[in-house]
């Protein structure tokens, strides 16, 4: 079907000869408006330009006058009034989303309060808890069937002075009454896995408070590796309420005493570092104390001199793993300044004494003094592949 009408050859032309002929007639509108608002004035005030000047009637000019401002306001007032409006309902809707915004964000604040509660409701539970079971278990000790094996399977436990010894089974005693022991993988939990590992941790708070562990919840033990990602293998994951552990792992800590290498007080001196507050950064206690002071400034020191002697190749009493930092978190120092503390006491004491007396301090032993035993581990049965470590911790919530 045939357009009524010619269609032009050059629509864009045409197009814009129009817009073009609008602006115009805006312009030519704009600049007469004046002349017609304010021309009966003139008239009334001057005269007709056209008669020399001669007075013109009053009233039809006023009518004029009349005619023409009258519409002139009421498009001025609708415009301005039909502004206002648009304005105030912005602004309505806009008040009505900051109320909504304002009453979203009340209900977060008291479900967070009431979150923040009942956490605090329960870690009072829970410390009563512990609390209550502690009094209960003053005094209490494993059999002796128990301590006999603790005596062949954990070399410090032998190293142990006695008054410590009574100390550490009241310690284990209360841990695993509060601590769920899990597994992963083709394995089940024997009571000989829950004494050694419990042990090694509580060696940790033998002298110091156990709230260090109210928070713990569970351990877990692994057949295999926990994770392994580019040729390394994960053997130990701790966080603030938990620790995962790879069992032939543990068992190779477990041949000696003086190998520099345990993942069981590895992963639990993480758990301690998270403890004051929930970030794993080699400094184990809280920074209103005034301690803190004193670790921050040590760190600062020793931690480049450990990566300076292991780069060097002249080694160091801490093994070459604490030089590992997440970031600007030296993460992996405390726990391998921990080993180093029980394992090669006397060594860390005489080359870096101030890392012993701060270790000394926290954890309010001094190993250097113990007895060594002399009793090491069958390594039969177990792989002794040395497997180091690839031992990875998580930050706390």
């Amino acid at each position: 079907m045939q357009p009524r009408f010619p269609q032009p050859k050059n629509k864009e032309k045409v197009i814009h000869s129009a817009w073009i002929f609008v602006r115009v007639v805006r312009i030519f509108f704009f600049l007469a408006l004046p002349v017609l608002l304010f021309g009966p004035f003139y008239l009334m005030i001057f005269g007709n330009p056209l008669d020399d000047g001669k007075e013109v009637p009053l009233m039809p000019t006023i009518l004029v006058a009349a005619a023409l401002w009258v519409p002139f306001l009421g498009l001025v007032w609708r415009k301005i009034g039909s502004r206002l409006e648009r304005q105030w309902e912005i602004e309505q809707k806009e008040i009505q989303r900051l109320g909504e915004e304002l009453r979203r964000l009340e209900e977060e604040e008291e479900k967070l309060k009431r979150l923040e509660e009942r956490r605090k409701s329960e870690e009072e539970e829970r410390k009563s808890k512990v609390l209550k079971r502690m009094d209960q278990l003053q005094g209490e000790r494993l059999p002796a069937n128990r301590r006999e094996r603790l005596r062949q399977r954990v070399p410090l436990y032998r190293k142990l002075p006695d008054e410590l010894k009574s100390k550490l089974e009241e310690r284990m005693l209360l841990f695993l009454d509060l601590v769920e022991f899990r597994t992963k993988g083709d394995i089940q939990i024997t009571e000989e896995m829950r004494d050694v590992v419990s042990a090694e941790a509580c060696l940790l708070v033998v002298n110091r408070s156990y709230m260090d562990y109210f928070k713990m919840d569970f351990v877990e033990i692994w057949k295999d590796p926990i994770e392994r990602v580019e040729g390394f293998v994960t053997l130990g994951v701790a966080k603030f309420n938990s620790v995962k552990l790879h069992w032939d792992t543990v068992q190779y800590s477990l041949i000696s005493a003086e190998d520099n290498w345990n993942v069981t007080l590895h992963e639990f001196a993480h758990v301690l570092d998270f403890a004051d507050d929930s970030i794993a950064q080699s400094i184990p206690v809280p920074k209103d104390t005034k301690e803190y002071a004193n670790w921050k400034s040590m760190l600062d020191r020793e931690f480049p001199r450990l990566q300076k002697a292991h780069a060097s190749g002249h080694g160091h009493a801490i093994d070459k793993y604490g030089t590992k930092a997440i970031g600007d978190r030296r993460a992996e120092f405390f726990p391998c300044a921990t080993e180093s503390f029980f394992e090669r006491s006397l060594e860390l004491k005489e080359k870096n004494p101030e890392i012993y007396d701060l270790l000394k301090s926290f954890y309010q032993l001094d190993p250097a003094e113990w007895e060594e035993g002399s009793l090491k581990l069958d390594a039969k049965d177990i792989d002794s592949t040395d497997k180091r470590r690839e031992s990875e911790n998580e930050g706390g919530t």
